[in-house]
């Protein structure tokens, strides 16, 4: 390897030397902090429309559900009760209470 020559060597710094380029620290870090933040909430404000779309598709899936299950125990009220099993009963048992929670559901769609 050559020896390094005065013009190859970087050159010295002195111990006093200040950068060319210095600002406060607390200048350049609020503007930052500032468009952080408000990217932020942008995205808060996005999640929960999106939350919100969302919670309106699993009501109207629930309430979907709800009436498949009221249907099978429409057909079910039909057949001789004799007929039934210990499942098929305790579905029938369950109508009450799944007719109020489709009103409840629906109630709360609306609100």
């Amino acid at each position: 390897m050559p020896p390094k020559t005065e013009a190859s060597a970087a050159p010295k710094k002195s111990k006093d030397a200040k950068p060319k380029d210095t600002k406060p620290a607390g200048d350049s870090v609020k503007p930052t902090l500032v468009a952080e933040s408000l990217e932020i909430q942008r995205l808060q404000v996005a999640d929960q429309k999106v939350s919100e779309e969302s919670k309106g598709v699993d009501v109207e899936k629930k309430i979907k559900a709800l009436k498949k299950k009221l249907r099978d125990i429409e057909e079910l009220s039909k057949r001789d009760p004799s007929q039934l099993n210990a499942e098929q009963n305790e579905k029938l048992s369950k109508r009450t209470a799944i007719e109020q929670e489709i009103k409840e559901l629906e109630d709360s769609k609306t609100s």
